[in-house]
């Protein structure tokens, strides 16, 4: 079933509705580790690999203009939608591993611990996972080594060791930008997003993704629902060529 939910988002109208309509003025930058096919997929081991989905936290969210009907048009249904297709499209990436949302309150986390958060925006605030992400990485993947802060090493080995973790999927700067037309859920939806997937063992991103996303509704589809899909198929499909052994050019 959960391929099929994934298989579903890539290969249903929603891809063509989506990515058909939308641009990516400029960009989008990425880049990964020389090694990250075989860190993100290693040989299996003695346990499954664990892989954390941080949540997306504190989306800029905002409708400019009038849309009384745009009743799905919160920063809440947002991360809400997002972390829940992010979430089917890593457990098809990692069908082998344990797949975990990495939240206070969702198991096997404590509500009370607020360490979860605070850790994973530590690491956000790195520029290298965050606003900055996005300075010097190139429009195509390509091969590039990290420098990685102490503070953000540590963070990354606290996750590790404290949560038994392997990978972390973080989200970074979100923005979603709604121009309803005509006080419709119709017109156009901009958005900006950041991630990275670390390797919390090494405390190092494997991959980098900065996207600058725009797109016009066509049909019956809707600006106030499901456009979280514009950022996480690129995403997904960045990561797919990975698991396929990706061999990486030299950067430009």
């Amino acid at each position: 079933m959960r391929r099929k939910n994934l298989r579903f988002l890539l290969l249903s109208g929603l891809l063509a509705a989506l990515l058909g309509c939308a641009s990516a003025p400029p960009g989008p930058w990425r880049d990964a580790a020389p090694d990250a096919s075989a860190r993100l997929w290693p040989e299996p081991g003695p346990r499954p690999l664990k892989v954390g989905l941080a949540s997306l936290l504190d989306v800029d969210f905002s409708v400019e203009g009038k849309c009384d009907s745009c009743h799905g048009a919160s920063a809440n249904n947002w991360e809400f939608e997002y972390d829940n297709i992010l979430d089917s499209a890593a457990r098809e990436l990692w069908p082998e591993a344990e797949v975990l949302r990495f939240a206070p309150g969702v198991p096997p986390y404590d509500e009370n611990d607020a360490r979860v958060d605070s850790l994973t925006r530590l690491m956000r605030s790195w520029s290298g996972s965050g606003d900055g992400v996005c300075e010097g990485v190139d429009s195509a993947l390509v091969a590039v080594g990290y420098r990685v802060p102490p503070e953000i090493r540590r963070a990354a080995g606290t996750i590790a060791g404290r949560y038994g973790l392997d990978l972390l999927v973080l989200p970074g700067r979100t923005a979603v930008r709604l121009y309803p037309s005509g006080n419709t859920p119709k017109g156009r939806v901009e958005i900006e997003h950041r991630a990275t997937v670390w390797d919390l063992k090494r405390g190092e991103p494997l991959y980098r993704s900065c996207q600058n996303r725009s797109w016009k509704s066509s049909g019956d589809r809707q600006i106030d629902r499901m456009t979280s899909p514009l950022v996480i198929i690129p995403l997904a499909a960045d990561l797919d060529l990975l698991r396929r052994g990706w061999t990486p050019p030299e950067p430009r």
